[in-house]
Protein backbone atom coordinates (compact mmCIF):
# COMPACT_ATOMS: atom_id res chain seq x y z
CA UNK A 1 0.00 0.00 0.00
CA UNK A 2 2.47 2.12 1.05
CA UNK A 3 5.02 1.63 -2.74
CA UNK A 4 2.39 3.11 -4.12
CA UNK A 5 2.12 6.19 -2.54
CA UNK A 6 -1.34 5.40 -1.03
CA UNK A 7 -0.95 6.56 2.79
CA UNK A 8 -2.84 4.17 5.63
CA UNK A 9 -5.39 5.77 7.50
CA UNK A 10 -7.08 5.20 10.93
CA UNK A 11 -9.79 3.32 9.59
CA UNK A 12 -7.33 1.12 7.81
CA UNK A 13 -5.65 0.47 10.90
CA UNK A 14 -8.65 -0.44 12.88
CA UNK A 15 -9.39 -2.89 9.63
CA UNK A 16 -6.06 -4.69 10.48
CA UNK A 17 -5.95 -4.30 14.15
CA UNK A 18 -9.76 -5.75 14.67
CA UNK A 19 -8.49 -8.99 12.46
CA UNK A 20 -5.58 -9.43 14.59
CA UNK A 21 -7.44 -9.42 17.74
CA UNK A 22 -9.93 -11.79 16.13
CA UNK A 23 -7.22 -14.30 15.41
CA UNK A 24 -5.64 -13.60 19.33
CA UNK A 25 -2.89 -12.41 17.48
CA UNK A 26 -2.36 -9.79 20.09
CA UNK A 27 1.31 -9.40 19.48
CA UNK A 28 0.82 -8.42 16.16
CA UNK A 29 -1.78 -5.59 17.64
CA UNK A 30 0.74 -4.19 19.99
CA UNK A 31 3.31 -3.94 16.79
CA UNK A 32 0.05 -2.27 14.75
CA UNK A 33 -0.30 0.50 17.26
CA UNK A 34 3.31 1.50 17.37
CA UNK A 35 3.19 1.27 13.61
CA UNK A 36 0.37 3.71 13.63
CA UNK A 37 2.40 6.33 16.05
CA UNK A 38 5.10 6.03 13.94
CA UNK A 39 2.92 7.14 10.92
CA UNK A 40 1.45 10.14 12.65
CA UNK A 41 -1.46 8.82 13.18
CA UNK A 42 -3.61 9.03 16.48
CA UNK A 43 -5.45 5.94 17.48
CA UNK A 44 -8.93 6.93 18.12
CA UNK A 45 -11.64 4.95 20.34
CA UNK A 46 -12.32 2.23 18.24
CA UNK A 47 -8.48 1.74 18.39
CA UNK A 48 -8.65 1.84 21.99
CA UNK A 49 -11.91 -0.54 21.90
CA UNK A 50 -10.20 -3.38 19.98
CA UNK A 51 -6.89 -3.24 21.92
CA UNK A 52 -8.73 -3.91 25.50
CA UNK A 53 -10.66 -6.34 23.68
CA UNK A 54 -7.61 -7.94 22.62
CA UNK A 55 -5.82 -7.54 25.76
CA UNK A 56 -8.55 -8.92 27.83
CA UNK A 57 -8.78 -12.03 25.37
CA UNK A 58 -5.41 -12.93 26.14
CA UNK A 59 -5.53 -12.82 29.71
CA UNK A 60 -3.71 -9.47 30.15
CA UNK A 61 -6.03 -8.04 32.23
CA UNK A 62 -4.01 -5.84 34.22
CA UNK A 63 -2.50 -4.35 30.97
CA UNK A 64 -5.91 -3.69 30.04
CA UNK A 65 -7.05 -1.91 33.08
CA UNK A 66 -4.11 0.34 32.82
CA UNK A 67 -4.57 1.15 29.58
CA UNK A 68 -7.94 2.50 30.47
CA UNK A 69 -6.98 4.28 33.11
CA UNK A 70 -4.75 6.61 31.45
CA UNK A 71 -6.55 6.92 28.69
CA UNK A 72 -9.55 9.05 27.51
CA UNK A 73 -12.16 5.86 27.38
CA UNK A 74 -15.78 6.11 26.48
CA UNK A 75 -18.58 3.76 27.84
CA UNK A 76 -18.13 1.25 25.22
CA UNK A 77 -14.53 0.45 26.09
CA UNK A 78 -15.76 0.15 30.00
CA UNK A 79 -17.96 -2.32 28.88
CA UNK A 80 -15.33 -4.12 27.12
CA UNK A 81 -13.18 -4.49 30.24
CA UNK A 82 -16.01 -4.97 32.58
CA UNK A 83 -16.93 -8.14 30.09
CA UNK A 84 -13.11 -9.65 30.29
CA UNK A 85 -13.05 -8.82 34.09
CA UNK A 86 -16.91 -10.59 34.77
CA UNK A 87 -15.24 -13.80 31.97
CA UNK A 88 -12.33 -14.59 34.74
CA UNK A 89 -14.89 -14.26 37.55
CA UNK A 90 -13.03 -10.86 38.76
CA UNK A 91 -16.46 -9.55 40.08
CA UNK A 92 -15.25 -7.04 42.27
CA UNK A 93 -12.50 -5.74 40.61
CA UNK A 94 -15.34 -5.05 37.95
CA UNK A 95 -17.55 -3.65 40.14
CA UNK A 96 -14.16 -0.89 40.95
CA UNK A 97 -14.18 -0.44 37.39
CA UNK A 98 -17.83 1.07 37.42
CA UNK A 99 -17.38 3.19 40.22
CA UNK A 100 -14.32 4.99 38.57
CA UNK A 101 -15.90 5.17 35.23
CA UNK A 102 -18.77 7.15 36.68
CA UNK A 103 -16.37 8.76 38.62
CA UNK A 104 -14.33 9.84 35.38
CA UNK A 105 -18.07 11.00 34.30
CA UNK A 106 -19.48 8.26 32.22
CA UNK A 107 -22.80 6.77 33.10
CA UNK A 108 -22.94 2.90 32.82
CA UNK A 109 -25.98 2.11 30.78
CA UNK A 110 -28.56 -1.18 30.81
CA UNK A 111 -25.45 -3.30 29.37
CA UNK A 112 -22.47 -2.49 31.80
CA UNK A 113 -25.29 -3.78 34.73
CA UNK A 114 -26.45 -6.81 33.67
CA UNK A 115 -22.77 -7.94 32.39
CA UNK A 116 -22.01 -7.74 36.23
CA UNK A 117 -25.29 -8.58 37.01
CA UNK A 118 -24.51 -12.01 35.04
CA UNK A 119 -21.09 -12.17 36.17
CA UNK A 120 -22.30 -11.77 39.84
CA UNK A 121 -24.80 -15.00 39.59
CA UNK A 122 -22.59 -17.42 38.05
CA UNK A 123 -20.01 -16.51 40.84
CA UNK A 124 -23.13 -17.10 43.62
CA UNK A 125 -22.33 -13.62 44.64
CA UNK A 126 -26.55 -13.29 44.27
CA UNK A 127 -27.38 -11.01 46.73
CA UNK A 128 -24.77 -9.03 45.46
CA UNK A 129 -26.35 -9.24 42.17
CA UNK A 130 -30.27 -8.06 43.66
CA UNK A 131 -28.21 -5.01 44.86
CA UNK A 132 -27.05 -4.28 41.34
CA UNK A 133 -30.87 -4.22 40.36
CA UNK A 134 -31.37 -1.48 42.94
CA UNK A 135 -28.61 0.49 41.72
CA UNK A 136 -29.77 0.62 38.29
CA UNK A 137 -33.44 1.58 40.09
CA UNK A 138 -31.75 4.20 42.12
CA UNK A 139 -29.46 5.24 38.84
CA UNK A 140 -32.43 5.78 36.67
CA UNK A 141 -31.30 2.64 34.44
CA UNK A 142 -34.06 0.78 33.79
CA UNK A 143 -33.84 -2.82 34.49
CA UNK A 144 -34.75 -4.86 31.49
CA UNK A 145 -35.75 -8.90 31.23
CA UNK A 146 -32.44 -9.83 31.07
CA UNK A 147 -32.00 -8.97 34.45
CA UNK A 148 -34.77 -10.19 35.99
CA UNK A 149 -34.49 -13.48 34.29
CA UNK A 150 -30.90 -13.62 35.35
CA UNK A 151 -32.00 -13.16 38.44
CA UNK A 152 -34.94 -14.94 38.71
CA UNK A 153 -33.09 -18.14 37.50
CA UNK A 154 -30.39 -18.06 40.12
CA UNK A 155 -32.87 -17.33 42.71
CA UNK A 156 -34.48 -20.88 41.83
CA UNK A 157 -31.34 -22.75 41.17
CA UNK A 158 -30.21 -21.13 44.79
CA UNK A 159 -33.68 -22.96 46.09
CA UNK A 160 -34.91 -19.43 46.68
CA UNK A 161 -38.11 -19.61 44.75
CA UNK A 162 -40.30 -17.20 46.71
CA UNK A 163 -38.07 -14.44 45.96
CA UNK A 164 -37.95 -14.89 42.66
CA UNK A 165 -41.86 -14.92 42.86
CA UNK A 166 -41.74 -11.83 44.66
CA UNK A 167 -38.93 -10.22 42.00
CA UNK A 168 -41.56 -11.48 39.26
CA UNK A 169 -44.33 -8.87 40.48
CA UNK A 170 -41.97 -6.32 41.08
CA UNK A 171 -41.00 -6.66 37.31
CA UNK A 172 -44.36 -6.62 36.20
CA UNK A 173 -44.97 -3.57 38.23
CA UNK A 174 -41.63 -1.67 36.78
CA UNK A 175 -43.62 -2.42 32.98
CA UNK A 176 -40.63 -4.64 31.52
CA UNK A 177 -42.60 -6.42 28.96
CA UNK A 178 -42.15 -10.13 28.68
CA UNK A 179 -41.24 -11.95 25.76
CA UNK A 180 -41.91 -15.24 24.72
CA UNK A 181 -38.77 -16.64 26.74
CA UNK A 182 -40.85 -14.16 29.93
CA UNK A 183 -44.26 -15.93 29.44
CA UNK A 184 -42.39 -19.44 29.87
CA UNK A 185 -40.76 -17.55 32.87
CA UNK A 186 -43.95 -16.35 34.31
CA UNK A 187 -45.64 -19.53 34.25
CA UNK A 188 -42.99 -21.39 35.06
CA UNK A 189 -42.44 -19.34 38.43
CA UNK A 190 -46.56 -19.79 38.75
CA UNK A 191 -46.09 -23.24 39.17
CA UNK A 192 -43.07 -23.67 41.35
CA UNK A 193 -44.70 -21.14 43.76
CA UNK A 194 -47.38 -23.35 43.89
CA UNK A 195 -46.59 -26.51 43.54
CA UNK A 196 -43.52 -25.35 46.51
CA UNK A 197 -40.87 -27.28 44.36
CA UNK A 198 -37.50 -26.36 44.01
CA UNK A 199 -36.66 -26.76 40.59
CA UNK A 200 -36.58 -24.70 37.84
CA UNK A 201 -35.80 -27.22 34.88
CA UNK A 202 -39.67 -27.11 33.55
CA UNK A 203 -39.34 -23.61 32.61
CA UNK A 204 -35.50 -22.59 32.50
CA UNK A 205 -35.10 -21.21 28.75
CA UNK A 206 -31.85 -21.67 26.47
CA UNK A 207 -31.72 -18.01 26.47
CA UNK A 208 -30.67 -17.70 30.19
CA UNK A 209 -28.98 -20.99 30.78
CA UNK A 210 -25.65 -20.59 32.07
Amino acid sequence: MKRCSVKPNVQTYNNLIDAFVKEGKINLVLGMIDQMKCDGIQPNEYTLNFLVEGLCSSGQLDKAIELVRESSANGIVYNVLLKGLCKVRKIDEAYQIIEEMISRGHNPDEYTYNTLVVGACKVGKLDFALGLRMEMIRRKVSPSIITYGTLIMFLCRHKRGEEAYHLLGEMKSEGVVLTEQGVVLKEGIQIRHENKTPTYSRWKTKQWSS
